[in-house]
């Protein structure tokens, strides 16, 4: 099983880039919120105030949605 998950892996090592994660920072959404619209991402993932881990997203009609 292992072999087989390396072997999936490789297939990806060209794609798959390390990115450098910030500091941990629980956050409110609409800090998250200003926190996207100034930047060029497309999402952010953070943590709320509740500890639950959340996904904020632009959408293609340039609205936002969050999971």
């Amino acid at each position: 099983m292992e072999d087989q998950i390396a072997l999936e892996l490789e297939k990806f090592e060209n794609e798959i880039v390390p990115v450098s994660l910030k500091s941990y920072k629980p956050m409110d959404i609409e800090e998250a919120l200003e926190d996207l619209k100034a930047s060029d991402a497309v999402f952010k993932v953070f943590y709320d105030r509740d500890d639950n881990m959340r996904v904020l997203y632009k959408t293609s009609k340039g609205k936002f949605g969050l999971y």
